[in-house]
């Protein structure tokens, strides 16, 4: 396969799925990591995807100043949001994970790949492996309010200092659900 194939279908596969691990795509292309290596970095030279450890995620603009949640309205912060990014290459911006979990039902079957800012490092990360504290005894942004972490083990952190739950990606969409209901 010429490296110009490969390097689409490496975009088409993020699309799909969100994020690429370098090692799933070496499998799936029967190439070396490093080959991979060199298409995610070529790939993101020509800004079509962000190079993560160990893979790549969908490039996310800087927020405007003027955007605003598709919730809530508020401005997000950087170490707070939520993008659901959507078919046809549309994303939408949410000021905290109260707000993107809330509104996963907006969008439905739109949804292509939902990342979250990890609040203590500031990386990108997929939202389906992230970890959450529900309702700690600080609002970060909105109530109740959910703070994603890439490492469970900094969720439980700072759970122990803040109080709260910490939950999986489907435990808080559930319970993001349940406060929706109540509302």
């Amino acid at each position: 396969m010429l490296p110009t194939n490969r390097r689409q279908q490496i975009r088409d596969y993020l699309n799909e799925h969100g994020a690429v691990q370098i090692s799933e795509l070496s499998e799936k292309f029967t190439v070396s990591e490093m080959t991979i290596h060199r298409d995610l970095a070529q790939l993101e030279a020509e800004g079509h995807l962000r190079k993560v450890r160990g893979g790549a995620v969908p490039v996310t603009p800087p927020l405007a100043s003027a955007e605003a949640c598709f919730m809530c309205q508020s401005t997000p912060r950087s170490q707070t949001q939520m993008t659901l990014h959507l078919t046809g290459g549309a994303a939408q911006r949410a000021c905290c994970p109260h707000c993107g979990l809330s509104g996963l039902h907006i969008f439905g079957e739109q949804i292509t790949a939902v990342f979250v800012t990890d609040f203590l490092r500031g990386n990108t990360i997929s939202a389906q492996a992230a970890s959450y504290v529900i309702n700690p005894d600080i609002t970060i942004c909105c109530k109740p309010s959910i703070i994603a972490f890439q490492k469970r083990e900094d969720a439980v952190r700072f759970q122990r200092g803040f109080n709260g739950d910490v939950l999986n990606f489907t435990e808080a969409v559930q319970y993001s659900q349940q406060v929706m209901h109540l509302h």
